[in-house]
């Protein structure tokens, strides 16, 4: 218990209504990944944005994909990636280039099912993507694949 009453210890003051400011919900346009920002933060996008309305991006023919858990992986060894928005299937997982590095997609969300991203799993990606030829400086292992998503 306090030993006074609240009313006689504070003091209300006006709020000055020009100095005011509001911020609103984000709106769903606020969590379309851009893939020219560096890895660490659209992680952190992906996280704030789980499941509603969910981060994500979209393939080439309007397939939208949200993308529910990534992470910056450590010793990658598929070159450094030069083209943000690509998409590379290794046998270890699937990842997405960002400005800076690799982004390593665990779970995904494809036409209202959730999947994880392991190779294999979402070929709708590679489907419904373009597909382009594999480049020497993505990998040697003749198994890996690379589309990329150019309109996000």
């Amino acid at each position: 218990m306090t030993p006074f009453p609240l009313s006689r210890m504070v003091v209300g003051v006006p709020q000055d209504l020009s100095k005011r400011t509001y911020y609103g919900r984000p709106q769903e346009q606020d969590y379309l990944l851009d893939f020219n920002l560096d890895a660490k933060t659209l992680q952190r996008h992906i996280r704030a944005g789980y499941r509603h309305p969910g981060a994500h991006f979209f393939l080439p023919d309007g397939t939208k994909v949200v993308v529910l858990s990534a992470i910056v992986p450590h010793g990658v060894d598929i070159g450094v990636p030069n083209l943000p928005g690509c998409i590379v299937q290794t046998a270890s997982g699937i990842f997405i280039a960002t400005a800076d590095e690799w982004l390593q997609l665990l779970t995904v969300e494809v036409n209202g099912v959730e999947s994880p991203a392991v190779p294999n799993t979402i070929p709708e990606i590679f489907r419904l993507a373009r597909q382009m030829t594999i480049r020497d400086e993505i990998a040697s292992n003749t198994q890996d694949q690379m589309a990329c998503v150019t309109d996000f």
